[in-house]
């Protein structure tokens, strides 16, 4: 939100305005007279263009991406191993503005399975990636996840394991407000917070919340 500030020139001079906009290379402020006035972006101090680069964020393309093989086990054991694939994720953020943004962003991906027995899931990866985009719209930002290989097999009579389930790519500027998501599930992505505290590899439920998995059914 923009607020009444105090801003210092390159000449020394200093005015208390509020930010309005960015227009082709001039900030746009309004004085404590509420009238508005255009200054060159070249006026401004360090601090100054600091501020006016979290006040604009850049334009992002997300894309989110993951690739499956199959585990090969031998064929005396098809009938009584469990089935199993590996998975590798990745990521690219892409800045699609031209305006160079200079301060610091963070990308996150959260990667997690379904149980196939139960109605809660699991953290597979998850990659916090600080970065920066020095060059406009050339920038490009690729983040690896780790390996991870999900099994599912038959117990009892009972099917248990996990199975992809989804992501959530998020990035953030430096005061934690979101610039640009993408997420298979919007529900999730709303228990964002709650994720964030749940270790790799451990179970969280609808709510965010890390939990114990699904109890089997009970056999007879």
């Amino acid at each position: 939100m923009a607020e009444m500030r105090l801003w210092t020139f390159t000449d020394g001079k200093t005015v208390e305005a509020e930010f309005q906009a960015l227009v082709v290379g001039n900030v746009v402020l309004k004085g404590l007279n509420e009238k508005t006035v255009r200054i060159p972006l070249e006026k401004f101090s360090p601090e100054d263009l600091s501020y006016i680069d979290l006040q604009n964020p850049p334009q992002l393309d997300l894309d989110f991406s993951k690739k499956s093989e199959q585990r090969i086990f031998p064929e005396a054991l098809i009938d009584t191993t469990p089935r199993a694939m590996y998975y590798d994720f990745s990521a690219t953020i892409k800045q699609r503005s031209t305006r160079q943004y200079n301060a610091e962003l963070i990308a996150e991906l959260f990667v997690y399975a379904d149980e196939i027995d139960g109605d809660n899931h699991i953290l597979l990866d998850y990659q916090k990636v600080p970065f920066r985009l020095p060059d406009g719209s050339k920038s490009i930002v690729e983040i690896k996840g780790a390996r991870v290989e999900l099994t599912d097999f038959v117990i009892a009579g009972q099917r248990r394991g996990e199975t992809y389930g989804g992501f959530i790519l998020v990035v953030t500027d430096q005061r934690g407000e979101v610039v640009e998501y993408t997420t298979s599930s919007e529900d999730l992505y709303n228990q964002i917070e709650n994720i964030r505290q749940v270790p790799v590899g451990k179970f969280f439920n609808e709510e965010g919340n890390r939990c114990f998995p699904t109890r089997p059914d009970k056999m007879y």
